[in-house]
């Protein structure tokens, strides 16, 4: 055995929420067996569609059978920035048309065999994180979003936002299985060796997170599948 030094952490910024709406955040941090396993990704989030009308059970992401991109609820979604900052960075060459079909972006195959065609085109980040926005927020946080929808981005490196501002929409690019927005904060601009941050959020009620548990937190790691609806 060998000792760990673990830190606490308490988020910088007054951040909002990257969507508002029906939501399902799904693989937060006490999943083991997702974003964890990269240190960037620590404490990212998966955000899918909730409450998807004609669904069977509010926490199916589409309308039963889908066979396009528009019958998941949270494809087009406006995403926000969290904060105030500067964008430092951006992707947008991902092409979408070829992750439109669910028969084929369901399969892990078939992601794979793309991403490997694509990396040498756009990049790794671009290939992996799909389209994405990186913001920095000049206190030593920078926020990314990713797979977001082709042709949406409606900011460029050099960009200042404003909290709550929608920099694109939610997409189904990159490493994908279905439509969704990957949000995660970080201790610095590199997709690949940055830590990851815990980050609460002021518009989503503390008890959405830690109910069952009578602690204070700082992150969204108290289950790994949370619904709610975000003002």
């Amino acid at each position: 055995s060998f000792p760990v030094q673990l830190t606490s952490y308490e988020v910088k910024g007054k951040y909002l929420f990257p969507v508002t709406g029906d939501v399902q955040m799904a693989f937060l941090p006490l999943s083991y067996i997702h974003h964890r396993a990269s240190a960037s990704q620590e404490f990212a989030m998966d955000l899918v569609g909730a409450n998807q009308k004609g669904a069977a059970s509010f926490t199916d992401i589409s309308s039963p059978n889908p066979r396009t991109l528009s019958d998941y609820s949270i494809w087009g979604r406006d995403v926000l920035a969290i904060g105030d900052g500067v964008v430092r960075e951006i992707g947008d060459k991902f092409p979408e048309t070829r992750m439109n079909d669910p028969a084929k972006f369901a399969q892990p195959e078939y992601v794979q065999s793309l991403l490997k065609e694509l990396v040498t085109q756009i990049g790794w980040t671009n290939a992996v994180a799909g389209n994405y926005v990186l913001i920095d927020h000049e206190n030593g946080e920078f926020s990314m979003y990713c797979h977001l929808q082709e042709g949406s981005l409606r900011v460029k490196p050099g960009d200042k936002v404003k909290k709550g501002m929608p920099i694109a929409r939610v997409g189904n690019t990159g490493n994908s299985g279905a439509p969704h927005l990957h949000f995660q904060l970080m201790d610095s601009p590199n997709f690949f060796t940055a830590n990851g941050l815990p980050v609460m959020f002021e518009n989503v009620p503390a008890q959405v997170m830690i109910e069952e548990f009578p602690v204070q937190g700082n992150a969204l790691s108290f289950s790994d599948s949370i619904f709610s609806t975000v003002p």
